[in-house]
């Protein structure tokens, strides 16, 4: 594999690793501010970090497909796969709970 594509795919387990950070964080946050209780606090909480939290996931998964596309010897596809994988991510949307 290319020395650029080893690279990508380096910073693409990085920002995917990131990303399962910040999806965990609500479930502490849960335990650890509300003492297990299901407020709206937590709930916003935890809507907010996961709408955000999905975006490295999104980018990590347009880098990872940077390697193959290289190996295929076509590498505009996983270009294509990262812009549309960010514009597919759902951030900032509202959350339908009504407590």
């Amino acid at each position: 594999m290319p020395r650029e594509a080893q690279i990508v795919q380096t910073l693409g387990l990085v920002v995917l690793t990131a990303g399962l950070g910040w999806l965990i964080s609500p479930a502490s946050f849960h335990q650890i501010a509300e003492r297990g209780e299901e407020t709206l606090r937590v709930h916003d909480f935890t809507n907010r970090i996961l709408d955000w939290g999905l975006l490295p996931f999104a980018l990590g998964i347009g880098l990872a497909l940077y390697p193959v596309s290289v190996a295929m010897r076509a590498p505009h596809p996983a270009i294509m796969a990262s812009i549309g994988a960010l514009l597919r991510s759902p951030c900032g949307t509202r959350s339908r709970f009504s407590p």
